[in-house]
């Protein structure tokens, strides 16, 4: 490795001209204002034109002349300009000129424009400020993964995995890839969780529902019409029983009703006959009273006309012949003909009572048959049955809904756990990663926001000797395959005296890399100590001046 002999300025960051002969460890140090943080500035500007301030020409002159040179014949000369000129940069190697100089030096001291913009060869500046403001953790994050390369992860490697490519930044480290694509699963698990939890509830609720151990298939096929019809069947055989029932238990009563019924009809008639008997001999006796009425006209005509007294005798003769007749042969034969009429209805009565009486004696038989082949049906079951068919019949598309649910819930479910899988794919995937590479960091991890943390601290958390460790791992990344490896550090000053120490003597032990460090020695009352110890103030304000320490 190159060791740098010689650091020129002129005009250059408040200096006028100087010189140093740094070597492996060096520490600028001094007061505040005294030019230290300068010639990190310097060799910034030497090394990559990299301009951390407005002032690199100092105030009143034109140009500011930067050059360094090293013990293996490497000379930089560079010529800035605040005057509307060009800058300058001339590189020789043992005394020749160099074509494409900066090119040549991004090589010799390993930074490509992106490092260049990021650490300017300072770590602390790289790690926690960018042009005065504070990084970001994910600012922080980016510049310690840029040190643990790894682009594998593409989208091929999405679609080969997840089967999809999901809607990530593939650019981005491998490792900030593994958590984005673990949130973005992680996310999509909590929202499966979260339907197949409802769809889980509402399986429960619908369960809830319907009779416990229902049996879909059985309701489904059930026939409630069959039932129905059964039912029907055993209302009507009832029905036939109660009736026959009724015709049986009043079997004497309807013999007799019908036994009355034509004993009525018979009493009818010969009530009839008496009447129309009597109602004969009425008729007779008003003709005969009609004719005696007659004979006594006669009779008196006799007496008044003499000469009709034969033809009147006569006519009373014939006359008292057929008074005579009358009572000796109408009167019966109209009784017997009227009996004969009597008897002839009767006979048709009894004729018809025995057709009734027969009827009824075959509906007794019949009844009884009935009754003894028929027996009674329970109705109540069966209408509790069917009342309870048809509710089950009612949770039978409840119970084909809560399937379709059910088997929802399967596939939701397992989305869920695929997408479990995949996180723990994403989880482990970084495991898998940094095996295969030099992770320069104990402690190494990323969480869930792709944050790098270290031993599970955000890097603002970490002691001063902690963050000055990790900012020298950064440079030494950078600059681990250049040829001229430096890293610079400002403000030592932060460490307590013992981190100090141990810090430097760490430093020093490492040959391969030249350290340009800088230190704020402490300041006290200068006028006190003027007044009080003149003798100690003057060695105070030499201290004070800014100096190199080299080792």
């Amino acid at each position: 490795m190159g060791q740098i002999v010689c650091l020129e300025a002129y005009n250059a960051f408040g200096i006028k001209a100087q010189v140093i002969h740094p070597k492996q460890f060096n520490v600028i140090q001094g007061g505040n204002a005294t030019g230290k943080t300068s010639w990190l500035d310097i060799i910034n500007v030497i090394l990559y034109n990299n301009n951390p301030r407005h002032d690199v020409v100092m105030i009143g002159e034109n140009e500011a002349i930067v050059k360094l040179k090293t013990d293996d014949g490497l000379e930089i000369e560079r010529h800035l300009f605040n005057d509307g000129r060009t800058d300058k940069l001339q590189v020789k190697i043992n005394g020749e000129i160099q074509q494409g100089p900066q090119t040549l030096l991004n090589h010799l001291f390993g930074l490509d424009d992106k490092k260049k913009e990021t650490i300017a060869v300072n770590p602390v500046e790289l790690m926690f400020k960018l042009k005065g403001k504070g990084r970001t953790d994910k600012e922080r994050s980016e510049i310690i993964l840029s040190t643990i390369p790894m682009n594998t992860l593409g989208e091929d490697w999405s679609l080969q995995t997840f089967g999809k490519v999901l809607p990530l930044n593939y650019k981005q480290h491998d490792l900030v890839i593994c958590k984005e694509a673990e949130k973005y699963w992680y996310d999509c698990r909590r929202d499966a969780n979260s339907i197949a939890k409802a769809t889980k509830s509402e399986v429960e609720s619908l369960q809830k529902q319907l009779p416990e151990n229902y049996d879909v298939k059985k309701w489904e096929s059930f026939s409630a019409m069959t039932l129905s019809d059964k039912i029907r069947t055993g209302e009507q055989v009832n029905n036939y029983r109660k009736q026959a029932d009724e015709i049986i238990t009043g079997k004497e009563e309807k013999e007799k009703s019908i036994s009355n019924k034509f004993d009525l009809q018979v009493k009818e008639q010969e009530e009839l006959l008496e009447f129309k008997i009597k109602k004969a001999k009425d008729g007779i006796e008003i003709q005969k009273k009609d004719i005696e009425e007659e004979i006594t006209a006669h009779e008196h005509r006799i007496f008044e006309l003499k000469e009709e007294i034969r033809n009147l005798e006569e006519q009373i003769k014939l006359k008292k012949q057929v008074l005579s007749n009358f009572d000796e042969s109408t009167l019966p034969a109209k009784v017997e003909s009227l009996t004969n009429e009597m008897n002839i209805s009767v006979a048709a009565i009894n004729d018809r009572r025995k057709v009734e009486l027969d009827a009824a004696t075959i509906r007794f038989q019949n009844a009884e048959k009935y009754l003894a082949d028929n027996p009674e049906v329970e109705i109540e079951p069966l209408e509790t049955e069917y009342a309870e068919a048809e509710k089950m019949k009612g949770f039978v598309e409840m119970a084909h809904n809560l399937q379709k649910i059910r088997d929802r819930q399967k596939t939701e479910e397992s989305t869920a756990d695929k997408y479990d899988k995949y996180v723990e794919v994403c989880r482990k995937k970084p495991q898998e990663l940094i095996k295969a590479v030099d992770i320069p960091f104990e402690g190494f991890e990323i969480d869930e926001e792709g944050i790098v943390r270290i031993k599970g601290q955000h890097l603002e958390n970490l002691n001063t000797q902690a963050m000055m460790d990790i900012c020298v791992r950064v440079a030494k990344h950078y600059v681990k395959n250049a040829k001229y490896k430096f890293i610079c550090l400002d403000k030592l000053e932060c460490f307590d005296p013992v981190e100090r120490a141990v810090f430097e003597n760490r430093c020093r032990a490492d040959n391969d890399y030249i350290y340009f460090t800088t230190y704020v020695c402490p300041e006290i009352d200068a006028e006190k100590l003027k007044s009080e110890h003149p003798e100690l103030y003057e060695k105070y304000k030499n201290s004070m001046e800014m100096e190199v320490i080299s080792k």
